[in-house]
């Protein structure tokens, strides 16, 4: 039961934060026997119980912690009233007057007899007497139509019409949740929903009750125990629940158990601090893919790394880059600096990171894929050792940049070295188009690559490498770029992993393999990925020098065209390549080659002569030389920029 034990000492850890205001978006962690559900209306009451007004609620305003039974928390069937907010049908006494639902009086009766016993309790509260006042009336229905919050036809029956906020309407109007405000003249008054008196008063009565008491699990002691976990867990609509065991007429307890508590049993009160605590996990800090959800913590509160996350964001810009020549010693002090002062003092020897997955197996039932304790330390040197070895030059981020001339939002490129977050990594692999299914257990094996040092799988390696070779399948420029240097730090992280090589993102970069001496600049794949890009480039500029990019601005060169076939025939493709160039090359004037023929005589001179002649297909290290010989002609490119504007300076102040 380790899971649910560091969620209980994390709810204790944390009482401070129980019922605490929040930030928009944000979900307070609930008291014991009180959950979250998304109101639509709220009806304010004086403090003699009449109706004084009611307004529709905002999305941000929205989610309200209810007090709530087990049942009711739990309820998917059958008349289960929580114990002061509600459904229409639960608390409306005109209900059956405007839907003509005849069994509606079933559900007012059993809601007003529970709200009844907590007000004639030793620890009722002033505003739930005044809501049951309210209620007996059996009006709220007739006053929210003649408010303009609900509407009735000709035959004065309910109909569909909704004037509130779109983003939070019911299914159906009959389906509308209200909560309820008591003001009193003269006092400032709390919200119900926000009174922790109202909560406290509750918890204690529902405490009070007869329950049974057996062994709990996660404390060790003797307390009352229950069978009914809580759901709404990862977000207030959600049905799913973690521990569940109301099969009794199926498989559940074939050939093992005969009964649920054969098989553990937990107390009401740790149950719900630590799903509770769970919930509130996710809402702070989980990260969500589809409807699968990864968390990490700390049972202080404490935010560790998280691990789904791009360098760039871990480290809030501290490795950010104008220039692309940036080595990978740069990258490493830059990465260390940050994490020294971003994540070690936040986490101590002794604190343990827990790292949780969940999915839903079925609409109602949650499974947990994967856990793991860690040792705060051990896990941020974890995480630094995965953005230490699954890096790449970054350009697909954009950020504001104020306003131009004609007040509209105007944003600026960002680049940084770095690993690409989980979601990138996706993108790239499997295009923007993938199943949550397939997305779901992709990330499930990546997980331990960050969590345990796992050798990256190359099946994930090779999809975005094969994307990337494709660059003509995609619809946007933006999307190959980001494609292709995501792959690039995939394929990083592989080759170190399995053949203990050390890649570097520039030309000028040390590439040995670690356990023998290996150069790798002299790769074939990686040089004839340095061809495929001066091709690409001496053509990018020769129909610049033409004019022809003016006619066709999403023209494609003839190396982007031939890229997935370059991959797999290079030389019978490089011939084809450079045919294709000639008629560029003629038109150009001999000073504008002077730079791009140097280059690529020099690379063929590293060729091993039957290397550059066979026609075997080409290994995932094409992209890298690819990326890198791209980023040498933006560096040179810039340099060229900054000498040409020195120079006019220059020129200016001589004059």
């Amino acid at each position: 039961m380790s899971w649910i034990g560091k969620l209980y000492e994390t709810y204790e850890a944390c009482v401070g934060e129980v019922a605490a205001p929040q930030p928009p978006g944000k979900l307070p962690l609930v008291p014991v026997s009180h959950s979250l559900q998304t109101a639509h209306i709220e009806v304010i009451l004086d403090e003699d119980g009449t109706f004084c007004s009611a307004h529709y609620l905002r999305q941000d305003d929205a989610v309200t912690i209810i007090p709530c039974t087990e049942d009711s928390a739990s309820r998917s069937s059958g008349i289960s009233p929580n114990a002061l907010y509600d459904k229409l049908i639960y608390i409306a006494g005109d209900f059956a007057q405007y839907t003509g639902e005849e069994k509606a009086e079933n559900y007012f009766d059993a809601y007003m007899q529970q709200l009844k016993a907590w007000c004639e309790s030793p620890y009722s509260h002033t505003k739930a007497k005044v809501v049951y006042q309210y209620l007996q009336k059996k009006q709220l229905i007739g006053d929210l139509v003649r408010a303009h919050l609900l509407f009735v036809d000709e035959n004065g029956q309910l109909t569909q019409q909704w004037e509130g906020d779109k983003k939070v309407k019911p299914a159906k109007t009959t389906d509308t949740f209200v909560r309820f405000q008591v003001e009193v003249i003269g006092e400032n008054t709390i919200a119900c929903n926000e009174d922790k008196a109202l909560f406290a008063a509750y918890e204690a009565y529902y405490a009070q009750r007869e329950q049974e008491m057996k062994l709990c699990y996660v404390q060790g002691k003797q307390l009352p125990v229950t069978e009914k976990h809580p759901a709404k867990l990862r977000w207030p609509g959600d049905s799913a629940k973690l521990i569940s065991a109301n099969d009794t007429a199926g498989f559940t307890y074939r050939g093992r158990y005969t009964a649920p508590e054969q098989a553990v049993t937990i107390g009401y009160e740790s149950s719900q601090k630590a799903h509770s605590a769970l919930r509130w996990l996710i809402n702070r800090q989980g990260w969500r893919n589809g409807d699968q959800v990864v968390v990490a913590w700390t049972v202080n509160g404490m935010q560790p790394p998280q691990v789904q996350m791009d360098t760039d964001v871990l480290t809030q810009g501290a490795t950010r880059v104008d220039s692309g020549v940036y080595l990978g010693e740069v990258y490493a002090e830059r990465l260390r600096n940050a994490a020294k002062s971003l994540w070690h003092k936040k986490l101590e020897d002794r604190d343990d990171v827990m790292v949780m997955m969940l999915e839903a197996a079925t609409p109602g039932r949650m499974s947990i894929p994967y856990y793991k304790e860690i040792r705060g330390n051990d896990f941020v040197q974890r995480v630094e050792y995965w953005h230490e070895t699954c890096y790449w030059l970054h350009r697909y981020k954009w950020e504001s940049d104020g306003k131009d001339e004609k007040g509209k939002d105007r944003k600026k490129p960002v680049y940084y070295v770095g690993a690409p977050s989980l979601p990138d990594i996706l993108f790239a692999a499997y295009g923007p188009r993938a199943g949550d299914h397939l997305k779901k257990k992709v990330v499930q094996r990546l997980l331990p690559c960050i969590t345990e040092r796992a050798r990256l799988p190359r099946d994930i390696m090779w999809q975005a490498v094969q994307r990337a070779s494709n660059p003509h399948s995609m619809e946007e420029e933006w999307e190959w770029e980001k494609t292709l240097s995501v792959a690039c730090a995939l394929i990083r992280k592989y080759r170190y992993d399995w053949k203990g090589e050390n890649w570097e993102m520039s030309l000028k970069g040390n590439r040995v393999r670690l356990e023998e001496n290996y150069d790798t600049e002299n790769d074939r794949s990686f040089l004839f990925g340095r061809l495929l890009a001066c091709a690409h480039q001496l053509e990018v500029y020769a129909c610049y020098k033409l004019e022809l990019d003016k006619k066709d601005s999403r023209r494609e060169t003839n190396a982007q065209k031939y890229y997935q076939r370059f991959r797999m025939h290079p030389k019978k493709t490089w011939g084809k390549i450079m045919d294709a160039l000639q008629p560029y090359i003629a038109r150009l004037h001999t000073r504008d080659l002077d730079y791009y023929s140097p280059v690529i005589d020099k690379i063929n001179k590293k060729f091993v002569l039957e290397e550059f002649q066979s026609d075997d297909p080409l290994d995932e290290t094409f992209l890298l030389g690819y990326s890198c010989q791209m980023e040498e002609f933006r560096e040179q490119k810039r340099q060229r920029l900054a000498e040409k504007e020195a120079n006019s300076e220059q020129k200016q102040n001589e004059v």
